[in-house]
C-alpha cells in the first residue's frame, strides 16, 4: 500500500498538468495528438474497465445492504437511479459536495480499527516488510493484482484532468491541487489499510481465518468476534466506499462518453471537420517570455501532430498487449475460480 502513494501521485499529478496547461480533457488529449484509433483504443478500454469495476462496486453495495436485512433487488436499483441522478441532474460542484460527504463517512475505519486492538509494533513492521503467508502462490497474485488495480485504476486519470477542467483550475493554481492530490493519495492507502488491520486482528484466531468468501461475510465475523458494533461499521465503510467509487467511476464514464461516441461514430467537429493545422515556425516564438503562472497551451489544432518514432510506437503497442495479456489472464483465473480450482 505505501509504494501506491509515489505512483498514485505521480499519475494524477501528470494528468493535473495536462489539464491546467491544455485546458482539455484526458480522453481528447490522446484522441487529437495521437489519432482516433489511439482515442477509440483508450475510450473502449475505459468504458470495459468501468463496466467490470461498476460491477463490483455494485456487488459491494448489495453486501453491505445484505448484511443489513435489505434486498440487492430494493438496493442496487436504487442506487444505481441515485448515482445517474446526481451525474446528470447536478453541477460538478454540488456532485463534489456530495462526494465529501460520504468522504466523512469513510472515517468510521478508524473506530473499527481501535475496536479489534491492533498490535501497532506489528503493523509497522509489516507495513515496511511486506511477506506473503504460505507463499507467493496463484492467489496471492491475484490479491495484489486486485489491490494494485483497484487503487490505480484508469477511470482516475481521465476524472483527475477532467475534474481540472471542471474546476476552471489554471497554472496558477497548481501548487494547490498538487497539494490536495498529494493529500488524496495518503487518505485513498489509509483506508483501506485500515480495513485490513481490521479484518486481521479482528477475525484472528476464529474459524474465518483462511475462508475468505465475500465482504458481507467479513462483517458478520467481526460482529460475531468482537461486536455487533464491529460488523455494523464494516458494513457500513462497504456501502459507504461502494457509492464513492460508483459515483466517481460513473462520472468518469460519462466525462469520456460523449468524446467516445464521436470517435466511435466518427461525428462531431472532430471527426466531420478537418481541422487545418497551422504550424508555427521555430522563429515565431524566438524572443517570446513566458510567465509559467498564466501560460496556457496553444489551442490543439494548431499544434503539429506528435512524430511516431520506432520507439514510440513498440512502447505503444507493448503497453496494449500488456493489457490484452492482462486481461486474458484475469478471464483465466475467474474461469477456474468458478469451476473451482
Amino acid at each position: 500500500m505505501l509504494l501506491l502513494i509515489p505512483v498514485l501521485i505521480v499519475n494524477q499529478e501528470m494528468c493535473l498538468r495536462l489539464g491546467a496547461v491544455t485546458g482539455v480533457g484526458h480522453a481528447r488529449l490522446i484522441l487529437e495528438r495521437f489519432g482516433k484509433f489511439w482515442g477509440a483504443f483508450s475510450v473502449g478500454d475505459l468504458f470495459i474497465l468501468n463496466f467490470l469495476t461498476l460491477i463490483t462496486e455494485f456487488i459491494g453495495v448489495s453486501l453491505a445492504m445484505s448484511y443489513f436485512g435489505i434486498s440487492p433487488f430494493i438496493s442496487v436499483p436504487v442506487a444505481a437511479v441515485a448515482l445517474i441522478a446526481v451525474t446528470i441532474t447536478g453541477s460538478f460542484r454540488r456532485w463534489e459536495r456530495f462526494m465529501y460527504g460520504f468522504i466523512v463517512v469513510n472515517l468510521v475505519a478508524i473506530p473499527l480499527t481501535l475496536m479489534v486492538h491492533p498490535d501497532i509494533g506489528i503493523v509497522v513492521h509489516d507495513s515496511v516488510v511486506p511477506s506473503v503467508r504460505g507463499g507467493l502462490d496463484g492467489t496471492a497474485l491475484l490479491l495484489i493484482i486486485s489491490i494494485v488495480g483497484t487503487t490505480v485504476a484508469p477511470w482516475q486519470l481521465f476524472f483527475q484532468q477532467s475534474n481540472v477542467i471542471d474546476k476552471r483550475i489554471t497554472p496558477r493554481w497548481i501548487n494547490y491541487e498538487r497539494a490536495d492530490t498529494t493529500i488524496g493519495a495518503f487518505v485513498v492507502v489509509i483506508a483501506p489499510a485500515a480495513l485490513m488491520i481490521a479484518a486481521a486482528f479482528g477475525l484472528a484466531g476464529t474459524d474465518l481465518v483462511g475462508q475468505f468468501t465475500d465482504a458481507g461475510d467479513v462483517a458478520a465475523g467481526l460482529a460475531r468476534a468482537i461486536s455487533p458494533a464491529a460488523g455494523d461499521l464494516f458494513a457500513l465503510f462497504l456501502l459507504d466506499a461502494a457509492i464513492i467509487g460508483a459515483a466517481a467511476v460513473t462520472l468518469a464514464t460519462s466525462l469520456a462518453g460523449g468524446l467516445g461516441l464521436l470517435v466511435a461514430l466518427g461525428l462531431g467537429t472532430i471527426g466531420v471537420l478537418e481541422l487545418r493545422e497551422v504550424r508555427r515556425s521555430p522563429d515565431s516564438l524566438a524572443g517570446l517570455t513566458i510567465d509559467r503562472a498564466s501560460w496556457r497551451m496553444p489551442p490543439l489544432p494548431e499544434l503539429p501532430r506528435p512524430e511516431w518514432s520506432t520507439g514510440r510506437k513498440a512502447a505503444m503497442l507493448a503497453l496494449r498487449g500488456y493489457l490484452v495479456v492482462a486481461v486474458l489472464l484475469l478471464l483465466v483465473k475467474v474461469v477456474q475460480i468458478a469451476l473451482g480450482h
